[in-house]
């Protein structure tokens, strides 16, 4: 019985880890619609903890939720990004003018308890815009709340 039992963990372990390594090759990037571009967070290293995120906070004019990326249209210029880094966080606005049917990412710079932020050609890895630096601030016990009424400017 114990062989058995053995063999049948062995098949079900074997099984999801097939279903993974498919699953993540199945991972495609979305298309792009013409005259809009994609904006993808900042992609932390790998690591057990993950210490940073870095993503737009506001998204259409409400709260962003979706931590990855987003398509937006020419209109977009002005940008708030939501940094967190460890216990410690900034809201950092950043003006840009993006081109259509591009691709491009947030990413940033932490320096003792400052971070620069910036916006990238994410095939390229040129910035597009300057950096804008903030001080990093103690995360308060409830995270960082950000309100629709400060997502109103960031259509």
């Amino acid at each position: 019985m114990d062989n058995l039992q053995m063999k049948i963990k062995s098949f079900f372990l074997s099984l999801f880890g097939f279903v993974i390594v498919g699953c993540n090759s199945m991972i495609m990037k979305p298309e792009l619609e013409d005259d809009t571009y994609r904006l993808e967070s900042y992609k932390a290293p790998v690591t057990d903890v993950k210490i940073d995120q870095i993503s737009l906070a506001c998204y259409q004019g409400r709260v962003a939720v979706w931590q990855q990326g987003y398509r937006l249209s020419p209109e977009n210029k002005m940008f708030l990004v939501n940094a967190q880094y460890r216990h410690f966080y900034a809201l950092v606005e950043i003006e840009a003018n993006l081109t259509p049917n591009n691709r491009y990412r947030l990413n940033r710079s932490i320096e003792k308890d400052t971070i620069d932020i910036w916006i990238e050609n994410e095939v390229t890895g040129e910035p597009v815009t300057k950096a804008k630096t903030a001080l990093l601030k103690f995360n308060r016990p409830d995270g960082l709340d950000i309100s629709r009424r400060d997502c109103k400017p960031y259509i």
